[in-house]
């Protein structure tokens, strides 16, 4: 129990004689360092109130009935730690506080008793611990080192002999593994991205859209996976930087791209990630934009080692997710037969099939094991050509953005994409210089300009004579701070925060006003300033008409791009600006808005606070 309601989480889990593990149950942050000692069922349960089977039940249990770790007193003190004994019995060693009250405006503490918790005048002492045994069988605790004011036990560990647990020896590679631990990777297999908690969430069934002929690469709405690290934030006295480096929201934090990974027909996915590194996947369109919601959770593998799940999981599902003997059936059930192509696919790809390997799986048994690229590559490599005519290849590279590509034309990331190759976007560097670049369209002659599709050239506040103007769309990409956040530059402002429409006035922009439809009465005052007084002597009012600045909402989220689809499908077949940016450029912008919009993923770049 936790009278504040607080944020709580487990720590210090120790294995139990019988398997179980038991953990202290404690506030993030506690005044009183107190904890509730659990054990926990992790044998049998995958929740605490979730069997492996699916079925209700209790996996966790009160080590003692009715403490509270709030920062209220409880009746029945508080605990600080607690240790097995590990002598057959079901005794702990403990670090335990009476409870201790202290009258209001008065110095000693007191013993507390139900009358004086209930009499309002009393307030909580601090607590005082000392170290216990604890006999959960009989609800008996016995004094080994009791409390002393000024010092306390707050860990408890005993030094005992016992047996030695099973040894795990590590896994022994084979080459290939070990080959690609040498070079800092390990490997993820999902079976399928379509797979949620068992159940296939593909538009026609993995079958068909496994198909080549039954469902083409464009008709499919998987296309390539994304890898994303979580960057880690200096101390103040390493750097201490202002929070506005976050940009328009820190719930993202920071982060860096790992690479990207096409995706099999199948849904399936098997390439090299770095090891030793917490990631997150995400699933892709066409376009490089996220299909779903962020994944939250952080993996990791080891070097050479091959990370296994049958597919995704929602974030409110109660399946087991991660738990080999506790999952569904997997989604995908991989080839069906031995020694024959998939269904209407490339030989030349993969000329046979082992039964219940995913495409991935059998793409990496004859063509060797994927590796991440920074950059989305497609190629058609599963069409049969004596079936279908292969879908054009295309690809969205750094190397096609100018001026700052995120990743540098023949740096040492360029050239080889290694484990300790990351993308890191910032606002200032990589996404405002876009807003510059020159998109001229000329006649066929290559001298007539037809159109200047630059950004600026529109979205700016000044025409090219100087002159001021209302930007396109009240949205001003160009040069300058915001005024308000100096920190970032005004075209961020722009593109994330609400707004207010603007017009010239005698020469300067100002918030353009409305009529209300309200009204409000506003006393009158004569040229001089002094009250106009009605034939009584009463002041006189007027109703006066309320005039309100118009908003202008943000075209971006820091949601993600398709939640910015009032800037994207701008740019998209159809929209007015189809053409403007290029699929490089358009990849840039949606894999940053993807990340959380961030102003800085760098916080050694981000001004100093």
């Amino acid at each position: 129990r936790n009278g504040d309601n607080a944020v709580m989480q487990y720590v210090r889990p120790t294995e139990l004689d019988n398997g179980n593990i038991l953990a202290a149950y404690r506030p993030i942050q506690s005044a009183n360092l107190s904890v509730q000692p659990l054990e926990i069922d992790i044998q049998n349960f995958i929740e605490a109130d979730q069997r492996i089977d699916g079925s209700a039940g209790v996996g966790q249990i009160d080590l003692i009935a009715d403490v509270d770790t709030g920062s209220a007193p409880s009746l029945n003190g508080n605990y600080g730690a607690a240790f097995p004994l590990y002598d057959g019995t079901n005794r702990y060693l403990v670090s335990w506080s009476v409870c201790r009250l202290v009258p209001l405006g008065g110095s000693l503490a007191e013993n507390c008793t139900a009358a004086k918790l209930a009499s309002g005048n009393y307030e909580a002492a601090p607590p005082l611990y000392g170290l216990w045994v604890l006999d959960v069988d009989k609800a008996t605790q016995l004094p080994i080192e009791l409390p002393q004011e000024g010092q306390q036990y707050d860990e408890a560990v005993v030094l005992t002999s016992r047996s030695i647990p099973t040894y795990i020896a590590p896994a022994t590679l084979d080459t290939d593994a070990q080959a690609l631990a040498n070079l800092g990777f390990g490997v993820v297999h999902v079976r399928s991205v379509y797979d949620f908690d068992g159940v296939d969430r593909s538009d026609d069934g993995i079958a068909v859209t496994a198909d080549p002929l039954q469902t083409t690469p464009d008709e499919r709405s998987a296309r390539f996976v994304r890898f994303e690290k979580p960057v880690s934030i200096p101390s103040d006295e390493v750097r201490d930087f202002d929070n506005s480096a976050f940009g328009r929201s820190t719930a993202q934090g920071m982060r860096e791209i790992l690479g990207y990974a096409p995706v099999e027909p199948d849904g399936s996915v098997k390439v090299a990630v770095p090891a030793n590194v917490a990631f997150a996947i995400s699933v892709l369109d066409v376009n490089g934009e996220r299909t779903s919601a962020r994944h939250q959770n952080w993996m990791q593998v080891r070097p050479g080692e091959t990370l296994e799940c049958i597919g995704c999981h929602t974030a409110n599902s109660e399946v087991p997710h991660g738990r080999l003997d506790a999952e569904p059936d997997a989604a995908n059930v991989g080839a069906l037969t031995n020694g024959v192509v998939f269904p209407n696919t490339d030989p030349a790809t993969v000329p046979f099939t082992d039964i219940g390997e995913t495409m991935a799986e059998a793409y990496t048994r004859v063509n060797d094991l994927r590796r991440m690229s920074p950059d989305i590559i497609f190629d058609d490599e599963w069409t049969d050509p004596a079936l279908a005519t292969k879908a054009p290849s295309f690809a969205y590279q750094y190397d096609d953005i100018e001026p700052n590509p995120p990743v540098i034309a023949d740096s040492p990331c360029d050239i080889s994409w290694t484990s300790a190759c990351r993308v890191v976007i910032n606002y200032p560097q990589h996404i405002h210089p876009l807003w510059r670049v020159e998109r001229h369209v000329f006649d066929t002659d290559g001298t007539t300009l037809l159109e200047d599709r630059t950004c600026v050239s529109c979205h700016s506040s000044e025409d090219d004579m100087g002159a001021v103007r209302v930007a396109e769309a009240h949205l001003d990409l160009d040069n300058g701070p915001s005024t308000d956040e100096p920190d970032h530059l005004k075209s961020y402002r722009e593109l994330l925060f609400n707004d207010n429409e603007q017009e010239v006035v005698d020469g300067a922009l100002v918030d353009r006003l409305v009529d209300s439809g309200e009204t409000e009465s506003v006393q009158q005052f004569d040229e001089e300033g002094n009250p106009i007084l009605d034939d009584d002597g009463n002041p006189v009012f007027v109703e006066e008409p309320i005039f309100v600045t118009v908003t202008v909402r943000p075209t971006m989220s820091t949601a993600g791009a398709r939640n910015s689809a009032d800037f994207m499908s701008l740019f998209r077949n159809g929209g007015t600006h189809d053409a403007y940016l290029s699929p490089a450029e358009l990849k840039l912008i949606a894999e940053w808005l993807d990340l959380g919009a961030q102003y800085y993923n760098n916080p050694f770049l981000a001004p100093e606070n």
